[in-house]
């Protein structure tokens, strides 16, 4: 699932806080857990804390909509999806399921995936069997996987724009935008995360990606445990269209991503009758 896809619209207003201010309580917050540190020191806690990640558990709740004015069509999608990941060597196991609507119909597809020692193992539920693929999609995979340092990264550049709060056991960082914010922020989400290949795409058919995209709003929230500063919580969420040979497709989406277990994953073992029965692509 491409990165970029994980969004929909929410739109927020939020006030902007300067990143030298100290994190304003919720209600509910108790006055001995106030912290008095700034959102810029909690931004770099946390970006030392992300480096320090090589594994986690992901749980993933994606929904998408997907609508094509002229030809009156809508197409809606949702993901659930947990997942095991350590960042190197790069290995996962997925698990989840997929459920789409159109015009009235619709389908569920059950995802299962090992990716460990330089392969790629998928279940199709369609033949009931385990497909294997080699090496060769392993870095296209790695570019498509959650990384929370990259995720901070993104919003290094921003961080005079965020507002910042702060729960009994958490610190949160929140950022919208519009209009020329909102195209600066997503131009480096799509570098960062749209594959080359279907950038080479728009650029045969003479249009350049960037260009044919129009980002309404984006929305980016992420919590903080306030111990370690690891990441425990990631919401993004954008409303944005793209213009094709004189077609509009607008696409709405939202991604919720809840991460557990911080560096306890020590090995993910693929089954060896997955191994056995897998049939070669």
């Amino acid at each position: 699932m491409k990165k970029w896809m994980l969004m929909i619209t929410l739109i927020l207003t939020i006030g902007l806080v300067g990143c030298g201010n100290k994190a304003e309580p919720v209600d509910g917050t108790k006055k001995e857990k106030v912290s008095e540190l700034t959102a810029e020191e909690v931004y770099k806690k946390a970006l030392a804390a992300a480096e320090k990640i090589n594994s986690a558990e992901l749980t993933m709740d994606i929904k998408q909509k997907i609508n094509i004015p002229s030809e009156d069509i809508a197409i809606d999608s949702t993901t659930k999806m947990d997942a095991q990941m350590i960042l190197d060597p790069l290995a996962m196991y997925q698990n989840g399921k997929i459920s789409m609507s159109m015009d009235g119909e619709s389908m569920d597809m059950n995802m299962e995936l090992y990716l460990s020692d330089n392969a790629i193992y998928t279940y199709d539920s369609e033949s009931e069997k385990w497909l294997k693929m080699d090496g060769s999609m392993l870095e296209m995979m790695a570019n498509q996987q959650q990384d929370p340092t990259d995720q901070l990264k993104i919003l290094e550049q921003f961080t005079k724009d965020l507002k910042f709060t702060q729960t009994d056991d958490a610190f949160i960082l929140e950022l919208t935008a519009d209009g020329d914010k909102v195209k600066e922020i997503s131009s480096e989400l799509m570098k960062e995360y749209m594959p080359q290949e279907l950038m080479e795409q728009f650029n045969e058919i003479g249009q350049d990606m960037l260009d044919a995209l129009t980002v309404k709003t984006l929305t980016y929230e992420m919590e903080f445990d306030k111990k370690t500063f690891d990441l425990k919580d990631l919401d993004m969420a954008m409303d944005m269209s793209f213009e094709i040979d004189g077609e509009t497709l607008d696409i709405n989406q939202e991604v919720k991503a809840t991460y557990q277990s911080i560096n306890s994953i020590d090995k993910i073992e693929i089954p060896q009758d997955v191994i056995d029965s897998a049939i070669e692509m």
